[in-house]
This record gives structure tokens, C-alpha cells and sequence, in this order.
């Protein structure tokens, strides 16, 4: 493995890192949407 090899693996591996982060991020907010609609679900269940 040469330097310009080792260079290109060390991109690659920050943006999948990146790509890992937004992945991650993306997750929490529809992890959290669903709550919301479970919330409202529940709520809703109630009434009736």
C-alpha cells in the first residue's frame, strides 16, 4: 500500500463516516416522529 492508497481509504472512510452521522441523525427524528404518532394513536384510542 502506498501513501496516495492510504490517503484515498482515509476519505473513504470519513465520508462514510459522515454518511454514518447523517444516517444516525436521520434515525433519531423519524424515531421520534413515530412517537409522536403513537402519542397521538393512544390519544385518539382514548376518545372512543
Amino acid at each position: 500500500i502506498d501513501a496516495r492508497e492510504v490517503d484515498n481509504l482515509k476519505t473513504k472512510r470519513r465520508e462514510l463516516e459522515e454518511a454514518i452521522n447523517a444516517l444516525e441523525e436521520q434515525l433519531k427524528a423519524l424515531l421520534m416522529e413515530q412517537r409522536h404518532f403513537e402519542d397521538e394513536a393512544a390519544k385518539l384510542h382514548k376518545l372512543r
